[in-house]
């Protein structure tokens, strides 16, 4: 039986009346995706969204695939301006998350590496027009104007160590713009994103990407890995740094990796306190522990 949120798209994918044993993957406020099975035999994805993840299939358009970034076949999309959904490639029956093994989360530091890479070099050959790239890009002084709001902001209003990220922060990102090429960042990098092919990894949901140069991706896998498996932190940075050439160092490494975990704690706070809390119910909870972990990470 076709789920209640697909009924309505069935004359514009008529794939969905031959379809049979619907498995709910994940559910929530603004998304739903199944595993299905085509009478083909071959299972696809399904998803559902609304508000600002239905511009996924966008992402895949005007983003991933002239950037040339490995992620998962689309095989059709609508989307009427409020949700939409896409029909997907099933990449794999587990993820990070269900199956933590320690070479899969190596694996994913290399592959997001990779895409970095990939991503950067298409775009400094002009593959992305000027709309775009305006349209994607989140800036140095964006993460500036995001860190002012956090400030104001009721329940951290008076943060000593906030504050004196004023003056510390520009300096740091003036660096990252001239040291760093603008890339990928998918912005949640997380292991329940993270798909196992055989020896390879495969990243989907795709719907928080923008553009940008710090390395958030990497400190979210970092933690990751550390609460998952028994790999050291060093281990996971010197497979990063490997893939790049000529290798940066480890200090240069570390320095992006708490840039990176600072830009990605403004950016997530200011998406929260803007009305992220109204559209995840309970999410207000995260702020403190999101606030101390930006205060340990400016004071290191």
């Amino acid at each position: 039986m076709i789920p209640t949120k697909f009924e309505k798209y069935r004359e514009l994918f008529p794939i969905l009346d031959q379809s049979t044993n619907w498995l709910l993957l994940r559910k929530w406020s603004l998304s739903e995706v199944y595993r299905f099975k085509p009478t083909n035999g071959t299972t696809m994805i399904i998803k559902w969204s609304s508000g600002d993840m239905a511009r996924e299939s966008s992402i895949y358009n005007e983003l991933l695939s002239p950037l040339l970034v490995r992620s998962p076949r689309i095989y059709g999309y609508f989307n009427d301006g409020n949700a939409g959904i896409m029909l997907m490639e099933d990449v794999g029956k587990s993820n990070l998350e269900q199956e933590p093994d320690s070479a899969y989360f190596i694996e994913a530091v290399r592959e997001l590496a990779r895409f970095r890479l990939t991503a950067a070099a298409s775009i400094q050959r002009g593959v992305l027009s000027t709309e775009v790239l305006r349209q994607y890009t989140v800036n140095s002084t964006e993460y500036l104007e995001q860190l002012q709001d956090l400030i104001r902001y009721p329940g951290i209003k008076n943060n000593n160590t906030l504050q004196t990220a004023v003056t510390w922060l520009p300096e740091q990102l003036k660096r990252l713009d001239q040291e760093i090429p603008l890339t990928l960042i998918h912005n949640d990098y997380a292991s329940k994103n993270l798909v196992a092919q055989n020896d390879r990894v495969m990243p989907i949901d795709w719907s928080n990407t923008y553009l940008g140069r710090h390395s958030g991706d990497l400190y979210c896998l970092v933690k990751e890995t550390e609460e998952k498996t028994s790999v050291f932190k060093e281990a996971v940075l010197l497979a990063y740094a490997a893939q790049f050439h000529p290798n940066p160092t480890i200090e240069m490494i570390q320095w992006q990796l708490r840039l990176g975990g600072i830009c990605w704690l403004i950016h997530t706070l200011s998406w929260l306190i803007k009305g992220g809390i109204d559209t995840i119910p309970g999410s207000e909870a995260w702020v403190p522990g999101l606030v101390e972990e930006l205060e340990e990470l400016l004071d290191t």
